[in-house]
């Protein structure tokens, strides 16, 4: 009866996503598709269907969905990688960048569950595999049949068959060492009362085996516990030092831009992910704050420090709070790493999204115009916007800042640059400086890809944080590296 059962249950379904690099290359995945067939897999492929009349991207889209495909298996070569990363031209391998994009949207949503099966056909390397698909388990597959004894078709076939190769011993019954200790307690209360006739003997615990002979760890397991909890509440009070401040950007998305309200803002970054910064995050909210009227003065808050300390970020999460807190009513981001850059960022602001000081009409074909135009503007709108100028590092780009400044004197301004000559009695700086131990490894933490490490793994994020020079985009690209590769900081280290 359970065999009968067993026929009639459906194959399991799995889709084959490939490029067609070659027809020899498309002759080695119909292969693989047959193959897979023979060995009781329904796999679907377009070439399959080559002769019927289909609407490929709807084809493709219903082949992608969890209900007709259990896995989804990504034939990786070069040139798969650069279409579905979009680095092909425009009329080459749509097919395959419109599963692209659909693999992204199902990674993103479904991360922990992942269908995606990344295959190399040899003699294909690993530089093939897609960004998206590098951290995942792959198989190198050189032959397509089990009596071969390729170790990864046969991996790839437990894998979607569900047959497990090594199978764990059931969780037994947890051991405590009081069970031990009570059987030796036991024995040396025995020694304590003495048989007839016997004279009565000091009480001794029995003798232990030698594998037993081993020093007491309770108190240094303790002792490691103890550190690890502080290390979690230092971890928790460095991530919500800035919670207070932050506070209006939990749980929400960036809003619109509005004609009342027009912005050009990057997104911020969720507070649970911005370590540390309390102290210079008051200090731009509070020196950007709104003043009392339009013509109060307010001095340009300026964050310096080197490359890579997070000085951007830190400006676009102090705007936006004002922003939200309706501190200004508009507010724009502009580059500054040139006075050519400067003006073309500030002359687009006349746009019909932002200031839109033309009323849907054309402006002039002339930047200085545009620029001139856009100033006015702002100095006609006192008091209710602020203007980012990000990345003012060079001398030029100082001068032309200093000049914009000028323009607008008393306005408010808030600058990034890796300089520190800024006139001291003209702005306000605010120094930016490299991340504290402490940081450091809330910034790993926060970003690590499992919930729960080991002590061992928070130890070696102090070791990952000092070999970076605590520098935070240092730390956070570290982080990303270790999530897409599922790798533990002692491996991150080694590689």
């Amino acid at each position: 009866m359970n065999t009968g059962a067993e026929e009639l249950k459906p194959p399991m379904r799995v889709f084959i996503s490939y490029s067609h690099d070659s027809p020899k290359h498309c002759d080695h995945v119909l292969a693989l598709a047959q193959q897979l067939r023979r060995d009781g897999i329904a796999s679907e492929l377009d070439q399959f269907h080559q002769d019927e009349l289909i609407h490929w991207p709807q084809w493709c889209e219903e082949q992608l969905r969890r209900e007709n495909s259990k896995y989804v298996l990504c034939v990786c070569t070069a040139e798969y990688k650069r279409r579905i990363e979009n680095r092909a031209p425009a009329d080459v391998g749509k097919g395959v960048f419109w599963e692209g994009r659909l693999i992204y949207n199902y990674l993103y949503n479904d991360k922990e569950k992942s269908r995606f099966v990344p295959v190399l056909l040899e003699p294909v390397d690993e530089d093939s595999l897609p960004e998206i698909l590098q951290g995942w388990t792959r198989y190198r597959l050189s032959s397509f049949r089990l009596s071969d004894g390729d170790p990864d078709y046969e991996g790839m076939y437990r894998l979607l068959t569900g047959q497990q190769k090594v199978k764990p011993e059931p969780v037994g019954k947890i051991r405590t060492l009081l069970e031990k200790i009570s059987s030796y307690i036991g024995g040396a209360v025995q020694t304590m009362v003495p048989k007839e006739g016997q004279v009565r003997t000091k009480p001794t615990l029995p003798s232990l085996a030698v594998p037993d002979r081993k020093t007491d760890f309770m108190r240094i397991i303790a002792d490691l516990h103890a550190k690890v909890e502080k290390i979690e509440r230092q971890t928790v009070e460095i991530k919500s030092d800035t919670s207070e401040i932050l506070a209006v950007l939990r749980d929400k998305a960036s809003p619109p831009s509005t004609p009342e309200r027009p912005h050009n803002l990057l997104p911020w970054m969720p507070p649970e992910y911005f370590i540390g910064r309390e102290k210079e995050l008051g200090a731009l909210c509070d020196g950007l704050a709104a003043p009392g009227n339009a013509l109060a003065v307010v001095q340009p808050q300026i964050v310096h420090g080197q490359g890579g300390l997070g000085k951007t970020r830190l400006a676009i999460q102090a705007v936006w709070v004002l922003y939200l807190q309706h501190q200004c009513d508009m507010t724009f981001l502009v580059s500054a790493s040139s006075p050519a850059e400067l003006d073309t960022q500030l002359a687009a602001l006349d746009a019909r999204s932002l200031l839109d000081l033309y009323d849907g009409q054309q402006p002039p074909r002339e930047l200085d115009i545009r620029k001139q135009n856009v100033i006015a503007a702002l100095r006609e709108r006192a008091g209710r916007w602020i203007l980012v100028l990000d990345a003012a590092d060079s001398e030029n780009a100082l001068d032309a800042v200093n000049e914009l400044l000028s323009q607008l004197a008393g306005r408010r301004f808030l600058v990034t640059s890796r300089r520190e000559d800024w006139p001291h009695s003209t702005v306000r700086k605010v120094p930016l400086e490299l991340f504290t131990i402490e940081e450091a490894r809330a910034c790993l933490l926060s970003r690590y890809w499992k919930s729960e490490p080991s002590v061992e793994e928070i130890a070696d994020f102090d070791r990952v944080a000092t070999e970076l020079g605590f520098l935070p985009l240092a730390l956070v690209l570290a982080a990303s590296y270790m999530g897409s590769r599922r790798i533990t900081p002692a491996r991150y280290m080694s590689e």
